[in-house]
C-alpha cells in the first residue's frame, strides 16, 4: 500500500479536494450528499485535516485502512483548539506549528515530484495564501533546511500589524512616519509586522526585505525579519490564522494610491481588518484638505471619503487639538453620527526627519498603552449587584465558591455590591442587617462596595448569582430587575436537589439573561430539559453557555472571573458605543471650506447586469421627481455589469440630481451595498434593488419625515410585493404600482423606538428596500464583516437585521403604514433562502424580542410562518443540493418555536420527515427523534405515503 502524503490531498480545493479524497481514502467516488456535506465545511472554513480524520475515522474508512502521512499532528491540533477551555491557548500556540508542518509537506511534495519521471501527472500543490514563509524552490534534498517558524501571533504578546503603504507606492528613504513610528515600535521589543495594503485583491501582503531596508529595520528587527519575502513576486498575504484577538491594524497616515484608483481604501482596509478579527487604529493627521482652497476638487474629495471611513475604525488618534476638533466635527454635522471611534489626541513629534528617538519612542509608548487600554476596556465591567439567595439550601462548597470568585471579581477592580431581595416589597435592597451569617459565610469582611440605588446613573447593570438560587426567588428577582433595566446572570452548579426541585429552578432560569453552566455535563442536562418543556426558550445559544469552573478544572480563578467579566461585558454590542457627548460647536462648513453641504437624501440603486429594471426604475422615479432637486439626489451604482447599463443610465447624465458609478470590477451584492453606502452623500440614504419601484408620494413622504424628524435614525416602511420577471412587462408603471400583493395591510403611521416597530411587518428589518437609514447608520449597517459562506449566519444573510436589532433598539424610528414601494420578489439567492426562513430570520426574532419588542407580537410572527417551517424543514433534509444543513440545527428550531399552540398541527409531519433522514443517515439528523421531540410526547404520525399541503 502506498503511503499517502497530506500534502498529496491538501494541495487540491473545494468539491476537486472531495472527490480526491474519496477517491484515496475511501476507494469510491464521492456520493452527492457526502460532496454537498463536506463542500460546504470547507465553504465555512474548515481544516482540511479535520475533513480528512473524518473520513478515516468512519467506518469505510477504517475498512479502507489507508494512512496518511503528516496529518494527525494537524488533525489533533485542531481538536484541542475545539476544547471549551485549552482551546484559545492550543489555537494561537499552534499556529506557528501549523505553518512549520505545512511548509515542511509542501516542500517534501515538490521533492517527490522532482524526483518523479517526467511523464508523471502528480499535481502541483498550489501556494497557499498564508502568513507563512515560502519554501525553497530548489528540488536538492541536501539544501533543504526546515525554514524558521513565523511567529505571527505570540501567546500573551499582542501584534501590531502597521500599514507602511499600498502596493505600487515605493517606500520613501527611512519611511517617513511609518519607518520612524516602526522602528520606535520594534526597538521597545513590539511584536510588529509590516504590511502593504493591496488595492488590486483588497487584502494585507507583507512587505519585502527590500522595502524593510527602506525603513532602515533591517537590523533592528532581526531574525523577525527573515519572515518577510525576499521579492515583490512572492506574496504573502494576512489571514485571520495570523491574527490574535488582541492585536490591533495600525494607520499610520494616509494610505497613497494611483489617481486612477477608487478613493475608498481606508473604508476597505478597515472591512478587511474586521474580516481578520483585528482593531483598526488610524493616525489622523488634520483636515488640512478640506480648510485651504488651494486642495479642492479630487484632493478635497478623497480627504472626505478618508475622514468618513475613520467613522468605522475603532481608535483615531488625531496630530493636534485642531485635527481631534476638526475630526469631531466631521462626524457629527457632516455624517450625522451620535456615536464615534474612541478618539485620543496624542501630539505627533514635530521633527519627522532627523532628531534624537527619544520623542517618538515616547509618542510611540503612548500609542501602544492607548491601545491596550481600548482593548481591554471592552471586556471591563465597572460593578455589579452580588446576590446570595439566603433561602438556597446551606452549602458549603458553594459559599466557598462564592466567597473566592468574589475574591477574584475584586481583584479585577470589580465593585462587588451586595444585595438581598426583599420578598415582601419585591425588590433588591442593600444587606446591611440582613441575613448577616450568609454573607460572613460567602465573602471576606471589608471586600464589598457601598449601596447604590437600582436606576441610578452610576449602578452596575447586572445582577449576579454566583452560588444559584432557588426557583421562586429567582424568578421573582428576574423580574424586578428588567422593570430596572437591569440583566440578571446565575451560575448553573451541579444539582443537589430532587428533580422535581430541579425543574422549578430551570423554568426559573430560562428568565435569566445569562446562564453560565459550571460544566459541560451540567450544560447538557439543561440544555435537554429545554427540548423536553414546552415553555418560552428564547435566544437560546446566546443566553446559555457552559463555563467551566475552577473546581472542574485546573485553572485559576483569576481567569474564570476574567471570563465572566468579557460575558457580561459583551453581552449586547451596545455596551461596546462611544457616545459623541457634547456636540461640536461651531459651523464646520464655514471652517472646512472645501466640504460640501449634503442634500437631505440619497436614493440609491444597486444593481447587476439587470439593465432594463434600471431603466424602469428610473423612468418611474423621474416621473415622481419631474425636476431637479437640491435636497434629494438619485444615485446608480453598478457593480460592473457587462449589459448595456450605462447605455440605459446616459439620459439621465446632465440632471445635477443624478449620479452614476460603476466598479472597476464585481465585488459581490454586499459588497456593492457597502459602496452605495460609502458614494451616497445624503444625510438619509434609501437603497433600493434595481427591480423595487417607489409608489407615488413615497420619496416626498420620506423627505417630509425627515424634516419633521431631524435626527431620527430610521424610517422603516410598509410594501407590497410582485413576481414579475420581464422588466419590458412592466409597461404601464400606474397600473403595476396599484396592482401589487399585501404583505402587510394599510395602517397608521408610528413614531416610536426601533424596538416598538420591529414586528410592525414580518421581515423584522430583514429587507433592505424598506429602511432610510440616517447617514451614520447607513454607513455602519452596509459595511459590517460580512464574510462568509452566505445565508451561514446573520451578518452573511440579513446584516441589516442584526446592525439595527443589535445597535438601533432603543433609537427613535418611524413607520410608514401606507405601502410605500413594489418590491419583485424574484430573487437570485432562493438555494439558500431555507436558511432564512428556518435560521436567520428566527434568530432576528429571538434578538427583536430580547432587546424589549413585544413578545406576544414576535410570538404572532412566527406563529404565521409555521407553513413556511414545516416546507424549509422538507426541504433542507429531503433535498439539500446547496449544503444548507451544515449550518441547521434541528434542535435550535424546535427550541424557539416549540412553545407556540400552533406548532402542533405541524408536529407530526416534522416527525415523520426526521424520522425518514435519522434512518437515511442525514448529516443534520444527529439526535435521537425522542429526544428532539421530547417536549411532544408522541404526538401521531401522518398516514404512510400522504403529504401535508403547506401552501
Amino acid at each position: 500500500m502506498k503511503k499517502i502524503l497530506y500534502g498529496d490531498l491538501a494541495g487540491f480545493n473545494g468539491e476537486e479536494f472531495i472527490e480526491n479524497c474519496y477517491l484515496r481514502l475511501l476507494h469510491r467516488q464521492v456520493d452527492p450528499t457526502g460532496k454537498s456535506y463536506f463542500s460546504s465545511r470547507l465553504e465555512a472554513g474548515e481544516d482540511k485535516a479535520i475533513i480528512i480524520g473524518a473520513l478515516l475515522r468512519s467506518d469505510e474508512g477504517r475498512q479502507a485502512g489507508e494512512q496518511v502521512s503528516g496529518l494527525w499532528t494537524r488533525y489533533v491540533l485542531r481538536r484541542l483548539e475545539r476544547l471549551p477551555i485549552f482551546g484559545s491557548r492550543f489555537a494561537r500556540q499552534s499556529i506557528e506549528v501549523d505553518r512549520a508542518l505545512r511548509a515542511i509537506d509542501n516542500q517534501l511534495h515538490r521533492l517527490i515530484e522532482a524526483s518523479a519521471a517526467p511523464a508523471a501527472s502528480a499535481r502541483a500543490v498550489p501556494p497557499r495564501p498564508q502568513l507563512a514563509l515560502p519554501v525553497s524552490p530548489s528540488p536538492q534534498l541536501q539544501s533543504f533546511q526546515p525554514p524558521p517558524v513565523v511567529a505571527a501571533v505570540k501567546p500573551g504578546r499582542p501584534s501590531i500589524f502597521l500599514v507602511v503603504d499600498s502596493t505600487g507606492s515605493p517606500v520613501t528613504e527611512g519611511g517617513g512616519v511609518p519607518g520612524r513610528i516602526g522602528r520606535a515600535f520594534v526597538e521597545q521589543g513590539e511584536s510588529v509586522f509590516f504590511v502593504r495594503w493591496n488595492t488590486e485583491t483588497r487584502n494585507f501582503q507583507l512587505v519585502t526585505r527590500h522595502d524593510l531596508d527602506g525603513l532602515e529595520l533591517v537590523a533592528s528587527m532581526g531574525e523577525q525579519a527573515a519572515i518577510h519575502p525576499v521579492s515583490s513576486e512572492i506574496r504573502i498575504v494576512i489571514e485571520t490564522s495570523s491574527c490574535g484577538a488582541d492585536d490591533w491594524l495600525l494607520v499610520p497616515e494616509t494610505v497613497r494610491v494611483a489617481p486612477d484608483k477608487a478613493q475608498l481604501v481606508e473604508m476597505d482596509m478597515i472591512i478587511e481588518a474586521k474580516r481578520l478579527g483585528l482593531r483598526s487604529a488610524f493616525i489622523f493627521h488634520g483636515a488640512e484638505p478640506l480648510r485651504s482652497r488651494k486642495h479642492s476638487g479630487r484632493d478635497a474629495d478623497a480627504h472626505e471619503q478618508h475622514m468618513q471611513a475613520l467613522l468605522l475604525a475603532d481608535a483615531v488618534m488625531p496630530v493636534s487639538i485642531l485635527a481631534a476638533n476638526d475630526l469631531k466635527a466631521f462626524f457629527v454635522q457632516h455624517q450625522k453620527a451620535d456615536s464615534v471611534p474612541l478618539i485620543w489626541e496624542i501630539p505627533m513629534p514635530a521633527q519627522i526627519q532627523g532628531g534624537a528617538t527619544s520623542p517618538w519612542s515616547n509618542y510611540v509608548a503612548h500609542i501602544r498603552s492607548s491601545l491596550t487600554d481600548a482593548a481591554e476596556k471592552t471586556h471591563r465591567l465597572a460593578s455589579l449587584y452580588y446576590w446570595i439567595d439566603p433561602a438556597a439550601p446551606p452549602d458549603a462548597a458553594r459559599y466557598e465558591f462564592a466567597r473566592r470568585l468574589a475574591g477574584a471579581l475584586t481583584e479585577r477592580e470589580i465593585a462587588l455590591i451586595p444585595v438581598a431581595w426583599d420578598a415582601g416589597d419585591k425588590r433588591l435592597v442593600s444587606v446591611e442587617g440582613r441575613c448577616p451569617v450568609h454573607w460572613a459565610q460567602a465573602c471576606a469582611p471589608g471586600s464589598w462596595a457601598g449601596w447604590i440605588e437600582p436606576g441610578q446613573a452610576d449602578a452596575p447593570q447586572w445582577v449576579f448569582c454566583p452560588e444559584g438560587a432557588q426557583g421562586g426567588p429567582l424568578a421573582d428577582v428576574a423580574d424586578f430587575a428588567r422593570t430596572r433595566r437591569l440583566r440578571t446572570s446565575v451560575v448553573l452548579h451541579d444539582s443537589t436537589v430532587s428533580s422535581a426541585h430541579e425543574r422549578i429552578l430551570f423554568e426559573a432560569v430560562t428568565r435569566i439573561d445569562k446562564v453560565l453552566a459550571v460544566s459541560e455535563r451540567r450544560f447538557r442536562e439543561f440544555h435537554r430539559f429545554l427540548l423536553s418543556w414546552r415553555g418560552k426558550v428564547h435566544s437560546a445559544e446566546h443566553r446559555f453557555k457552559a463555563l467551566v469552573a475552577p473546581n472542574q478544572l485546573a485553572r485559576s480563578w483569576h481567569n474564570y472571573a476574567r471570563e465572566i467579566e468579557v460575558e457580561l461585558a459583551t453581552d449586547r454590542l451596545t455596551d461596546g458605543l462611544h457616545p459623541v457627548g457634547t456636540k461640536a460647536g461651531g459651523d464646520i462648513y464655514s471652517t472646512l471650506v472645501n466640504l460640501r453641504r449634503r442634500p437631505k437624501l440619497s436614493l440609491c440603486i444597486s444593481t447587476f447586469n439587470r439593465a432594463g429594471w434600471v431603466g424602469v426604475n428610473l423612468r418611474n422615479i423621474f416621473a415622481q421627481i419631474a425636476k431637479p432637486r437640491n435636497d434629494l439626489e438619485i444615485l446608480v451604482v453598478d457593480n460592473a455589469s457587462a449589459d448595456h447599463t450605462q447605455e440605459v443610465v446616459k439620459p439621465y447624465l446632465t440632471r445635477p440630481d443624478f449620479r452614476y458609478v460603476r466598479n472597476p470590477k464585481n465585488i459581490g451584492m454586499l459588497g456593492n451595498l457597502a459602496v452605495t453606502a460609502q458614494r451616497a452623500r445624503g444625510e438619509y440614504v434609501w437603497i433600493l434593488g434595481d427591480d423595487d419601484l417607489t409608489r407615488p408620494g413615497a420619496i416626498e413622504r420620506v423627505l417630509q419625515i425627515t424634516g419633521q424628524h431631524p435626527d431620527i435614525g430610521l424610517i422603516y416602511l410598509n410594501y407590497g410585493y410582485s413576481s414579475e420577471a420581464n422588466p419590458d412587462n412592466v409597461i404601464d408603471l400606474a397600473s403595476y404600482l396599484a396592482s401589487y400583493n399585501i404583505l402587510e395591510p394599510a395602517g397608521p403611521d408610528e413614531f416610536a423606538p426601533v424596538k416598538h416597530l420591529a414586528a410592525k411587518c414580518e421581515n423584522f428589518f430583514t429587507a433592505i428596500y424598506s429602511h432610510v437609514y440616517r447617514r451614520d447608520h447607513a454607513l455602519k449597517a452596509y459595511c459590517q464583516n460580512v464574510s462568509g459562506r452566505i445565508f451561514s449566519t446573520m451578518l452573511t444573510c440579513v446584516p441589516t437585521a442584526y446592525y439595527v436589532l443589535n445597535y438601533m433598539a432603543e433609537e427613535p424610528a418611524y413607520w410608514i403604514g401606507e405601502p410605500s414601494l413594489v418590491v419583485n420578489s424574484n430573487v437570485s439567492w432562493q438555494a439558500y433562502g431555507v436558511l432564512l426562513d428556518l435560521e436567520q430570520l428566527p434568530r432576528a426574532w429571538d434578538l427583536a424580542e430580547r432587546m424589549g419588542t413585544d413578545p406576544g407580537e414576535v410570538d404572532r410572527r412566527r406563529a404565521n410562518r409555521l407553513w413556511l417551517v414545516e416546507m424549509m424543514w422538507k426541504e433542507i433534509f429531503d433535498n439539500d443540493k446547496a449544503g444548507n444543513s451544515a449550518y441547521f440545527s434541528a434542535a435550535r428550531v424546535l427550541m424557539r418555536l416549540k412553545h407556540l399552540k400552533e406548532i402542533d398541527s405541524h408536529i407530526p409531519a416534522l416527525m415523520s420527515v426526521y424520522e425518514r433522514a435519522l434512518k437515511a443517515g442525514h448529516p443534520a439528523a444527529v439526535m435521537p427523534a425522542e429526544e428532539l421531540f421530547s417536549a411532544f410526547g408522541n404526538p401521531p404520525r401522518p398516514p404512510a405515503g400522504s403529504s401535508r399541503n403547506t401552501s
